[in-house]
């Protein structure tokens, strides 16, 4: 029969080390785990999905709870913190994390795409540069999108047709609107 105390003790206040027990019995951890579970936390993982990496990685079965407790304990906390500003500081180490690489990238697709003659692909490339910096948007309202997948599949010959529909349609409409505008500028009323 295991020794329980006679008051009971919120599970979150209770975090155990391998110092305090010799052999870790089913369910707990050694300190390398813990600090595993910690690192494991600090990755912005949620409770459940550690309970789940705990089973996996460890073999062992921990209650959500347990894990849970790491999240409030202030000494496990400090270390959360410090494996999270590790990670997070990580970041800007892996080149495609940062924004001007991303950048430098596309422009260099987008120079290959242009000289190769591939108009949509450059098109994309320099719409995906517009949404990176801020310009663009990825859902953008229906029309524009559908505008954008209209004219992102022609080929130049059918780009310059349309070009040349819409300036035929242009001059008709100046000429129209020539002949029914007077000539003092004013509409008689």
């Amino acid at each position: 029969m295991t020794n329980l105390p006679m008051k009971l003790e919120n599970p979150t206040t209770v975090v155990k080390t391998v110092e305090e027990s010799a052999t870790p019995a089913r369910g707990k951890l050694t300190y390398d785990e813990q600090m595993e579970l910690c690192r494991y936390l600090a990755e912005f993982h949620n409770v459940a999905q550690a309970v789940i990496f705990v089973r996996q990685q460890f073999g062992k079965k921990l209650a959500y709870m347990s894990v849970k407790g790491y999240l409030e304990s202030d000494k496990w906390l400090q270390i959360i913190d410090r494996f999270r500003n590790e990670y997070v500081t990580s970041f800007m180490e892996v080149p495609v994390a940062n924004k001007r690489v991303r950048l430098e990238r596309l422009e260099v697709l987008y120079q290959i795409a242009f000289r190769a003659g591939k108009v949509s692909t450059a098109r994309e490339i320099l719409s995906a540069s517009r949404i990176e910096v801020g310009e663009g948007h990825e859902a953008g309202s229906q029309s524009d999108s559908l505008m954008y997948k209209k004219y992102s599949t022609m080929t130049n010959e059918e780009i310059e047709e349309r070009l040349r529909v819409i300036r035929e349609k242009k001059k008709e409409l100046t000429l129209r609107l020539d002949s029914t505008t007077p000539r003092h500028g004013l509409h008689d009323q």
